[in-house]
C-alpha cells in the first residue's frame, strides 16, 4: 500500500499519514544513501551506531502499533516476536550489525504498518484506550496519544543521526525535506 494509493476515513488523518508518510520516504533516501561506514559511526548520547539508532526507530513502531495496539502487520517487517512483546530491537543486538539493505527494509516494511493503521482510523478509534505495562504500572495509551509519541520519537532519533553526520562533516539528514507545501499565492507576491 503506498501512500498515494491509500484512502483514510477522516481527511485530517489522510493528510497527517501523506506528511509522514514523506517523511519516511525522506529517512529511506538518506539511508540509501549513507555509506556503512557513515552507519557504523556512534551516536551521541547512548553511542549507539547510526544503524542502530534507525532500527530503534523502525522497531518503536512495530512494538508500539504491533504490541501495544495489537495492530497487524508485525510478520511484514523484519522484527521478531522479542520487539512485539518486549519492545527489544536490533539496537539490542550491536553484536549483529546490520546493513543498509536490513535498514531500508526495516524502513519501509513498518511503514505499510504505519499506512494501514492510519487507513483503519475512524472517529471512534480517537477514544480507544490500550493498557501496556510499565516501570510504574499500567499505562493508558490512545491512537493519537501513539501517533504523537512516534512521530516526536522519530524527530528526535533522526535529529541524534543528523547532529552525528553533520558534526563529521557528512550531508546532515533533512527528514522534513519536501514535507511543507508551497506558499500560499498571496504570500507569494
Amino acid at each position: 500500500m503506498s501512500q498515494e494509493s491509500a484512502t483514510f476515513n477522516m481527511p485530517v488523518i489522510g493528510a497527517l499519514a501523506e506528511q509522514w508518510g514523506r517523511i519516511n520516504a525522506n529517512i529511506s533516501e538518506i539511508v540509501r544513501q549513507t555509506s556503512q561506514d557513515d552507519l557504523d559511526l556512534p551516536v551521541p548520547p547512548r553511542g549507539w551506531p547510526i544503524w542502530a539508532v534507525v532500527a530503534h526507530t523502525m522497531a518503536g513502531r512495530v512494538y508500539w502499533l504491533c504490541g501495544v495496539l495489537k495492530q497487524p502487520g508485525a510478520e511484514l517487517t523484519p522484527f521478531d516476536e522479542e520487539t512485539v512483546t518486549e519492545g527489544l530491537g536490533w539496537e539490542d543486538h550491536l553484536d549483529i550489525p546490520r546493513s543498509r539493505d536490513d535498514l531500508i527494509r526495516a524502513i519501509d516494511s513498518t511503514w505499510q504498518v504505519v499506512a494501514g493503521w492510519l487507513q483503519r482510523w475512524s472517529p471512534d478509534m480517537l477514544k480507544e484506550t490500550y493498557p501496556r505495562e510499565g516501570q510504574s504500572g499500567t499505562q493508558w495509551h490512545t491512537n493519537p496519544s501513539i501517533f504523537t509519541r512516534l512521530l516526536n520519537h522519530e524527530g528526535y532519533e533522526m535529529g541524534q543521526v543528523a547532529m552525528t553526520l553533520g558534526t563529521r562533516g557528512r550531508e546532515v539528514i533533512d527528514i522534513w525535506r519536501d514535507v511543507v507545501g508551497e506558499a500560499p499565492t498571496s504570500a507569494k507576491s
